[in-house]
């Protein structure tokens, strides 16, 4: 929901990609969380699945749904602030109980997920580009 929101408010052709590309981010994003929290950097008791990583960390996410009040004018800065905040926090307390770790171990697992995440979309992109010359 929030992809396409934000399609509508960038002026984009269609939501449904950016429907998509939220979809994909957030299984893309369980599936790192899941080879850093579980296989790279366990705590002594995570015995966790990546559904369960994808579970919790989706019903982390659902706050991404009040980002339909970007379509009230003056209203997109804050409504882009809280969510974030909310997200963020939400996604720390997700990690937390799906991995069974500590608050800080979590905290560090997000941020490690994250450049993750953004190291392989910035070489798949790379990638693309040279494949696909715009």
């Amino acid at each position: 929901m929030s992809g396409a929101v934000n399609g509508v408010l960038t002026g984009a052709s269609s939501g449904f990609f950016g429907a998509l590309g939220s979809l994909l981010g957030w299984a893309f994003y369980a599936w790192v969380a899941y080879i850093v929290g579980v296989k790279l950097f366990p705590g002594p008791q995570t015995k966790s699945s990546w559904g369960e990583l994808a579970r919790t960390l989706g019903y982390a996410n659902t706050a991404r749904f009040l980002i339909l009040f970007e379509l009230v004018p003056g209203l997109q800065a804050l409504t882009r602030l809280v969510v974030s905040i909310w997200v963020l926090v939400a996604t720390v307390v997700a990690l937390r109980a799906a991995l069974d770790i500590t608050t800080g171990r979590a905290v560090w697992i997000a941020i490690a997920s994250a450049i993750g995440q953004l190291i392989v979309i910035a070489v798949a992109l790379t990638i693309a580009t040279a494949v696909f010359p715009m």
